[in-house]
């Protein structure tokens, strides 16, 4: 896969008219390690970002951008007690073709939190 094709990939998971980028676990079983991330570090197994104001637009260089906000903290909480923080989530395509996804967590004063 390259990064056009993944742009393409992506596409299904947008809601531009109500700002959301839903990519459920479940959905992408052959991006390997996308998938592992996910299914290990995301509540409910999917990342779900809202209030994306800009959608990326077709990528010229090896990464696709979303940021908006997303509940992800704390882990013992139902989603609904969960922490909306700022995110920013980097979809590429690594050297042997597989996608990839770095997802920042920005804490109020605190710098982020990387989950790759």
């Amino acid at each position: 896969m390259n990064i056009q094709q993944l742009y393409t990939a992506l596409q299904p998971f947008q809601n531009a008219a109500a700002g959301t980028l839903t990519v459920p676990a479940s959905e992408v079983t052959d991006w390997t390690d996308v998938h592992a991330l996910l299914v290990a570090a995301l509540a409910g197994q999917r990342l779900t970002i809202t209030g994306i104001r800009d959608f990326p637009p077709p990528p010229t260089s090896n990464a696709i951008v979303y940021a908006g906000v997303s509940g992800l903290f704390p882990w013992d909480r139902a989603p609904a007690g969960q922490t909306v923080l700022s995110v920013t989530a980097t979809f590429s395509v690594d050297q042997a073709g597989e996608p990839q996804l770095l997802r920042y967590a920005h804490r109020a004063g605190r710098g982020t939190d990387p989950c790759r």
